[in-house]
């Protein structure tokens, strides 16, 4: 009985959480503030380094953008359509919510729906020969036909970025994203120092040696 309601609590829990619309709820805005505002922080203090070093590297962040950006995966976040805004927002899918809905196929569930597009474009006359006879690469063929022609991409981009799509993944590049840029440019920034110091070193060592031998 006390395991039934738990699991009834739980069920009530995640529809009060989907009955949140982030982009109105206080505690989600100040949130999506805090956030945008700390990654603008830094955006303009690596700028700084960069105009310093005298490097051609474009860092930029708009504050509002990325405030609205947060509220709205939020927003997809709780209404359980974080696939539908990924491919939308991100990868620029044709079809998005279409797409998501091959998310997570298994190994027989995959099979069963190359069968079935198979089958219905040799209803329509693009292939000739039944499905009993066609062998994996016709298979392959018209899944590639189809999916070029539904989402706007081959068929191993698909696989590995539909079928194959992580949540958790998805989810952290896109809070983390900023971040990861930032990383990336300090890195860069990092390397460069480096070398102009080896640079000078060596240097250095060249005007030592010119002068030990006058």
């Amino acid at each position: 009985m006390l395991g039934m309601t738990d699991k009834l609590s739980e069920m009530g829990m995640k529809r009060a959480v989907q009955a949140i619309d982030p982009a109105d709820h206080p505690l989600f805005q100040s949130l999506a503030d805090v956030i945008s505002s700390i990654e603008y922080e830094q955006a303009q203090a690596i700028s700084q380094c960069v105009d310093a070093a005298d490097m051609d590297i474009p860092v930029q962040h708009d504050r509002e953008k990325r405030r609205r950006e947060l509220l709205d995966i939020a927003e997809a976040t709780a209404e359980q359509d974080l696939a539908p805004y990924w491919f939308a927002e991100v990868v620029d899918i044709e079809a998005p919510e279409q797409a998501a809905e091959y998310v997570g196929y298994d190994g027989q569930q995959w099979r069963d729906q190359l069968e079935t597009w198979y089958e219905q474009y040799r209803q329509m006359g693009v292939v000739d020969a039944p499905l009993s006879e066609a062998n994996r690469a016709d298979l392959g063929h018209i899944a590639a036909m189809h999916v070029q022609e539904s989402f706007g991409l081959e068929l191993d981009e698909f696989v590995a970025g539909v079928i194959n799509w992580d949540r958790g993944m998805a989810l952290e590049t896109l809070l983390a994203g900023p971040i990861r840029s930032y990383t990336g440019v300090i890195t860069q920034l990092a390397d460069e120092i480096e070398h102009r110091e080896r640079r000078i070193e060596e240097l250095e060592a060249r005007v030592q040696e010119l002068e030990s031998e006058t």
